[in-house]
């Protein structure tokens, strides 16, 4: 698609699917690249990778069909509630922003997490157009002060010459930005990670839209001052960034667009709510005891568990077709 073709539509959608993509082609690469390793021939029962987890030895890395090499970034997408994302714009332009800002992050990003945000900016002087803010913010390694001020958009320009890449990509997203009249801002710090924005404002759309944000009326009043809970299965206590990001924007998610009552329990048994989201997969040894031992007649919880990738996300539900079928309703998902 042109860069320059202009047509209205749901910027929402664009961020999600782009960011959807450009995540879904990164771990197909991971697995491409295990699948090259020597197999030990043991398959190993499905386990998956925790954030708080180190990657386990080579060695120890399979080319079954239902394991992928390690994935130790969280991709966390968080898009606050709007009426409405139509604009007219340049779909191509903003797919390019996305793709060069979020594979740049993706690839210096070995561990924690890279979140992508979209924001926009109440204006009452401008109902006719939206204000934006597009912003990228990862845990990798970071730029040097030096690079940042010498070389950071200079074409071709690298700060590690044999890292893969030509050296335009943030060259490309900064005249992409600035013919859009908007505006680029980069912080980052070698060793702790780097926090890109893009800022601008678009036209709302000018025609009639299918409204795909939109929640429908009767799911709002199903879900209102529902109880959600938020099950880290691991019961403990963890720090990491990544997890915090991903836990504030399941809460944000829910409290913003489904106006839900989120909690925090320390346990699956102690959530007693309508809907319990697992932060990560929990063990199946965990699922059989908690999800589907005991008396569930009376127990109707539904039940999503957040997978790292789509490869983990389809080897657990491989493993929970085997259990016999409960009244409870388990929903697989996988990041972003």
């Amino acid at each position: 698609m042109s860069l320059n073709l202009v047509a209205d539509f749901d910027l929402s959608v664009l961020v999600e699917e782009v960011t959807e993509a450009i995540f879904a082609g990164r771990i197909f690469n991971r697995q491409r690249r295990s699948e090259r390793v020597k197999s030990t021939g043991i398959r190993k029962v499905f386990s998956p990778q925790k954030l708080s987890e180190p990657p386990p030895p080579q060695h120890e890395i399979s080319n079954s069909d239902t394991e992928v090499v390690p994935n130790n970034v969280a991709v966390v997408l968080n898009i606050n509630k709007e009426e409405n994302w139509n604009v007219r714009a340049q779909p191509g332009a903003l797919r390019r922003i996305i793709m060069n800002l979020l594979g740049n992050a993706l690839k210096y990003t070995t561990q924690g997490f890279v979140e992508v945000s979209l924001r926009s900016k109440k204006e009452a002087k401008h109902y006719s157009r939206l204000s934006v803010e597009l912003r990228f913010t990862d845990s990798g390694k970071g730029m040097s002060e030096e690079y940042q001020r010498d070389r950071l958009y200079r074409p071709f320009s690298q700060e590690d010459p044999f890292t893969e890449g030509t050296g335009l990509g943030l060259s490309i997203v900064r005249q992409i930005v600035e013919s859009l009249k908007g505006k680029i801002r980069i912080k980052s710090q070698q060793g702790i990670g780097t926090d890109v924005t893009a800022s601008f404002t678009l036209p709302r759309a000018k025609a009639d839209l299918d409204d795909t944000t939109q929640i429908p009326q009767q799911v709002l009043d199903a879900t209102q001052s529902m109880k959600v809970a938020l099950i880290d299965p691991g019961n403990t206590e963890r720090t990491s960034e990544a997890a915090r990001r991903i836990q504030s924007t399941l809460r944000e998610s829910c409290e913003e667009w489904f106006n839900a009552k989120v909690v925090t329990p320390p346990r699956f048994e102690d959530g007693q709510a309508a809907v319990a989201i697992f932060l990560e997969p929990p063990s199946i040894e965990y699922i059989l005891h908690h999800l589907y031992g005991g008396d569930l007649s009376q127990d109707l919880t539904s039940v999503i568990i957040l997978c790292a990738n789509a490869y983990d996300s389809v080897a657990l539900r491989k493993q929970l077709n085997l259990i016999v079928k409960t009244p409870r309703r388990i929903q697989v998902i996988a990041q972003p």
